[in-house]
Order: C-alpha cells, then structure tokens, then sequence
C-alpha cells in the first residue's frame, strides 16, 4: 500500500511538472510569434515609408529643376497608397484573429495612422498641382464595435470595389493617439463616428449608404 501511495504521488508531481512546461512553452511560443507578426508589419510599414521619402525627393529634385512632375507623380502615389491598403488589410486580419499582444497592436497601429495622413496630405498637395480627375478621396473617422461604424466600414469595402475611390480610415478613440491624429480631428471638427471627409473638404456624419455615395461621386463627376 505504501508503495502504491508513493507512485501516486510521483505521478502527480510529474503531472503538475509537464502541465507547467505546456504552459510555458504556450506562452513562449505566443510571444515568438508575436514579435515575428510585429517585425513582418514593421518591415513592411518601413519599406513604405522609404518609398514615401523616395518620392517626397523625387519630386523636390523634379521642382529645383523645373520639371513637370504630374506623369510621374500619380502612379507612385498609387504604388505607395496600395502598398499601405494593404498593410491595413494584414493589421485588420491580425487585429480580428487577436494574433497581437496589445502594446504591439498598439504600436503599429499608430505608426500606420501616422502614414495614412502622411499619405493624405501628399494626395492634398498633389490634387493643388496635378488634379486628381475621378478620383475619390474618403477620410474615414470610426470608433471601434460601433455598429453604424462597422456597417459604413462595410459599405467602403463596396464602394472600392466599384468606385476609384481611396479610403484612409483612423480609429476616432485611438487609445494612444498621436498628436497629429488629434491635429487631424481638431481640423475636421470631428466629435461622431462614422464620420467621412470626401475629396478634402465635403463632411458627412453619421451613417453614410453606399447609394448616396455613389450618387455624390456621378454628380461630381457631371
């Protein structure tokens, strides 16, 4: 009997001892796959970032030399502006699978509002100069879980497929929000989510249906 106890509790020592390891290796391999998702992004939102000063100095070499930068300016925009479309769609898919930790998530995501407003202001300046044509510009402002927030989301991902329409979406509430995110809003006079600026200057608040939008884009157009 006495031999029988002490096996048992051998047993249940190693038990305790293998559940242990699982979780800490769980844990550790969290954390291995976390930095890896994190310096993936961050690779990518660093290769934009170079193509963004790229063009920023082609374009000043092209204005001390008094060239006519417009052909070239448009499709390097275009290049850069999906190249960050889709670095939002891996950080979207990350965020909703929860494959980040949260100081991580957090991180890239204000980097890359910081490029999406870079990336706006750069298409601003360049309407100024070169317009942009049937072109849509959205600035779209959210608020996380928001159910009119979510639903106008949606509607954007149509009116892209359908439309010429570039949309920069920022999270109203962003926790850790970048002075220039606040800069931004301030100009806007953004205090409700969903909340679009079109083409600059237009301000819609409230849900917006993909039909007025479309009918706002062919108006314009005429």
């Amino acid at each position: 009997m006495v031999e029988k106890k002490i096996n048992h509790k051998k047993l249940i020592t190693v038990s305790l001892i293998l559940a242990v390891l699982v979780f800490v290796s769980g844990i550790l391999i969290g954390i291995t796959l976390d930095e890896l998702r994190t310096n993936d992004l961050t690779i990518f939102l660093n290769e934009n970032e170079l193509q963004t000063e790229s063009y920023l100095i082609e374009r000043q070499f092209l204005d001390v030399f008094g060239k006519d930068n417009c052909q070239l300016a448009q499709p390097r925009i275009d290049e850069i502006s999906e190249q960050l479309g889709s670095i939002g769609q891996i950080l979207t898919d990350y965020e909703s699978k929860g494959l980040f930790s949260e100081k991580s998530y957090a991180q890239l995501k204000n980097k890359y509002f910081i490029f999406e407003i870079k990336l706006y202001t750069l298409l601003y300046e360049l309407n100024e100069k070169c317009p942009l044509g049937k072109e849509a510009i959205i600035l779209y402002f959210y608020d996380q879980d928001q159910k009119d927030s979510l639903s106008q989301g949606f509607i954007l991902d149509s009116l892209v497929n359908r439309e010429n329409v570039t949309v920069f979406s920022i999270d109203r509430n962003f926790e850790q929000e970048d002075p220039l995110i606040t800069t931004v809003k301030s100009h806007y006079n953004v205090t409700d989510s969903p909340t679009l600026i079109i083409n600059f200057e237009e301000k819609r608040e409230g849900l917006t249906s993909l039909e007025e939008l479309r009918k706002l884009f062919k108006d314009e157009e005429d």
